[in-house]
């Protein structure tokens, strides 16, 4: 399963999933620390992944 996590999920969560088999990506991880919620979702569009906003 793919998931995005936002950047208050601790680390030790973000690598038990990825254990798990599950492909994680963050907003740390991707520089979007900090970024207005605006641009989250305009970058989810960008890379097609279907949202509900």
């Amino acid at each position: 399963m793919k998931l995005k996590l936002d950047e208050n999920i601790d680390l030790r969560v973000v690598t038990l999933l990825q254990l798990a088999g599950h492909d994680i990506a963050t907003v740390p991880g991707q520089g979007l620390s900090s970024a207005p919620d605006t641009e989250e979702p305009k970058l989810l569009m960008f890379v097609g992944v279907k949202i509900d906003v």
